[in-house]
């Protein structure tokens, strides 16, 4: 069997105070890595810093329309070259909404919301390189675009009142403008071939008056914002101008919906004295002609469908003139609303955007929502049927509740639907860093792990110096993990890195790695014989990166493996026959993945015989007895020369350390005996040993201490 112990002073501090921690203390420890996105560091002497833009920084649209905008890197010094690692982009906010194309280009499309005005910000972040000379760092930025969405401009409820109408009595044109920028102008076409002009300075309402001839008219309006933007409407009823008798039918809404009654008024002129009428609205339970009881009547559409009304009029007596109108009324489905694909990918502190679709139903629309646990409601008005864009915010990380709800002009109210919406922690990145100095030059390894965030996740590893041999430098994770990077820069050159990672909200983290030089790895062992039929080997670890794994084998079919934590020495023990000298080879491996490797040979025959243990002075030990232990311990470590590199009997170490003492600490022992090169784990089993065949007997002192006295025959 082999057995592996540990060389180590720790245990000193235990015993001799703060004068023995004084004397044992070893350099102070790394200082803690700095996190979080880094401040610029130096290009060199005077050098600008380079920055972000995004063309255009400032633009216009129509509601529903796009705008292009790409984002690029600038001010690099021209010895310097830069190169993007990756760019995202999210919207920053703002009253207008929208959605983006693409997060993860340097170019990107903002798609605006249909029918919805105000300004929103698209951002983008970038990360880079930028190599001047041998000097590689990172560098972060982020810009912006402020994007002003107008919605179209409308015109609205455009109506000739009245209707019909005879030669020469005045008619109103009545409608309202919305959408656009004011001021606007209008141009207003009666049909007869003259034009009239208005002035509005803001959305709402007009009016303007004519006076036809006779025949049939459908007067038009041509709207114009200050933007230059246009639209236009025509009165989707004809004004019928008749010195006749004439009939006509206006809707209460001119968009009709399924299920929700509908009240038609009618209209005459040159009526008789006595009439009787009738109307038809197809699509309805009143699909076959019913008799008016007044001017007025109602329809309930079944199902969508553009319903031709008709209304119909004959004089009760002869020659019973006829008149007839037709109106063709537009019918919807109920409206709907529906929260599209996926959920939003949403982050604390981070802007996130849910789309809605509503169809159906007669706009405008009043969409409404909550977002149980963030207390975060809203509403806004939606001019169209399409896709809308509800703003969350306010949330901490865990799982939210998004409600929808939107109201269309007619006072109809959709279902309310909803959606979970996670909400993931802010990013976050750590890692550690080392490095290992070797003929080619320092071997770099990073290993991080994003812990926190929203995936997907893109990740960089920029090293301060330029690499060779290394791996990849940039990646991609679908959840949260782990990540690494190594590679090999010039001796003497900066050996810092960064991680940095993006995540899907757009969200930036980085880490700087600051790892510690540690020189080549080497083993050295020597074989020697230990005991009876025992050798022992002594395996001494230098340079390399903690902790190592090393496994032996012997010419004789004897193997073994063990670990060390540090830097240093330790004792394994191999069963050691008669017979030839016995080569025993060691490879040993750090956790860089260096390796090495050491042999040497023992010969089973030789004898072996206990080592000298120089004790040291005698004033010593008797210290030893009566306390002072540091003070002994430091005269012993100050005179004494270094350890014999064999091992030795530990028996007779001890022995000679108890046999001038009554009542030694048994601590002190232990050390003392570490001391003259046995390893302190046997020591112990020593003792427990000698105790048990009456060679040690132990004793416990005042203040509860276990002392030691070599019995020469006495029994405790």
């Amino acid at each position: 069997m082999a057995g592996v112990r540990t060389l180590s002073w720790a245990s000193l501090l235990l015993l001799s105070g703060a004068v023995a921690a004084a004397l044992l203390a070893g350099p102070a420890s790394a200082g803690a890595v700095p996190r979080g996105p880094p401040g610029p560091l130096p290009l060199a002497p005077s050098a600008a810093e380079p920055g972000l833009t995004v063309d255009p920084d400032s633009w216009w649209t129509e509601a529903g329309g796009n705008v292009s905008l790409q984002s690029a890197w600038s001010g690099a010094p021209a010895s310097c070259r830069l190169a993007p690692i990756w760019f995202r982009w999210s919207i920053g906010g703002g009253t207008a909404d929208g959605d983006l194309e693409t997060e993860n280009a340097s170019a990107t499309v903002f798609v605006a919301s249909a029918d919805q005005s105000g300004t929103t910000t698209v951002v983008v972040r970038s990360a880079a390189t930028v190599t001047c000379g041998d000097l590689v760092r990172p560098v972060f930025a982020s810009s912006s675009a402020n994007v002003t969405v107008a919605a179209p401009i409308q015109l609205r409820d455009l109506e000739v009142a009245p209707d019909p109408a005879p030669p020469g009595t005045p008619v109103t044109l009545s409608g309202a403008v919305a959408g656009g920028t004011p001021p606007y102008a209008l141009r207003i076409s009666w049909g007869d071939g003259t034009v009239a002009s208005l002035v509005l300075p803001g959305a709402g309402p007009f009016s303007s008056d004519h006076v036809y001839g006779n025949g049939s008219f459908a007067p038009s309006v041509l709207a114009s914002d200050s933007r230059g933007w246009t639209g236009s409407g025509v009165v989707q009823e004809t004004e019928n101008v008749t010195d006749g008798f004439a009939v006509a039918i206006r809707p209460s809404t001119p968009i009709a919906e399924v299920g929700i009654p509908v009240r038609f008024a009618t209209g005459t002129v040159g009526a008789p004295a006595a009439y009787s009428s009738l109307f038809l609205c197809p699509g309805t339970d009143a699909s076959e002609p019913r008799a008016a009881s007044g001017p007025t009547f109602s329809c309930t559409f079944a199902f969508p469908t553009v319903a031709a009304v008709r209304f119909e009029a004959v004089g009760s007596r002869s020659p019973f003139p006829e008149a007839t109108a037709v109106l063709d009324e537009p019918v919807v489905p109920s409206i709907t609303v529906a929260l599209t694909g996926a959920p939003p990918v949403e982050e604390v502190g981070l802007p996130a955007f849910a789309p809605v679709q509503l169809a159906g139903g007669v706009p405008p629309f009043d969409l409404s929502w909550s977002l149980v646990g963030a207390d975060w409601n809203g509403s806004e008005t939606v001019a169209a049927d399409g896709t809308a864009y509800v703003p969350l915010q306010g949330m901490g990380a865990g799982t939210g509740v998004l409600s929808v709800e939107a109201v269309d002009a007619l006072g109809v109210a959709s279902p309310n639907v909803s959606e979970e919406v996670p909400v993931a922690p802010p990013l976050e990145v750590v890692g550690a860093a080392a490095a290992t100095s070797d003929a080619d030059g320092v071997a770099v390894n990073v290993s991080a792990t994003v812990t926190e965030g929203a995936p997907p996740f893109d990740w960089a590893v920029v090293p301060d110096s330029p690499a060779a041999n290394g791996s990849a430098v940039a990646g991609f994770l679908p959840t949260s993990a782990g990540f690494s990077w190594n590679g090999t820069v010039g001796a003497g050159a900066a050996v810092n890195v960064t991680a940095i990672v993006v995540d899907a909200a757009g969200a930036i983290d980085s880490v700087a790695l600051v790892p510690t030089v540690t020189q080549p790895l080497s083993v050295a062992v020597a074989a020697i014989p230990y005991g009876s039929g025992e050798a022992a080997l002594t395996l001494t670890f230098e340079g390399g990166l903690p902790p190592y794994r090393f496994a032996w084998t012997g010419t004789d079919g004897t193997a073994g493996n063990g670990t060390s934590g540090a830097a240093g020495g330790v004792v394994v023990y191999a069963q050691l026959g008669p017979g030839a000298p016995v080569t025993f080879s060691v490879q040993v491996v750090d956790a860089l993945g260096a390796a090495a490797s050491a042999s040497s040979t023992v010969s089973p025959t030789a004898a072996a015989a206990a080592a000298s243990i120089p004790v040291g002075p005698i004033a010593a030990v008797a210290m030893l007895a009566v306390g002072g232990v540091a003070a002994a311990l430091w005269l012993l470590r100050r005179r004494r020369p270094a350890p014999a590199a064999a091992p030795v009997d530990p028996v007779a170490v001890l022995r000679e350390l108890l046999e001038p003492c009554e009542g030694a600490d048994r601590s002190a022992i232990e050390l003392l005996a570490e001391e003259q090169g046995v390893p302190l784990e046997r020591v112990r089993e020593t003792v427990e040993r000698l105790k048990t065949d009456g060679r040690v007997i132990a004793e416990r002192g005042p203040d509860g201490e276990e002392l030691l006295t070599w019995s020469n025959g006495r029994r405790a």
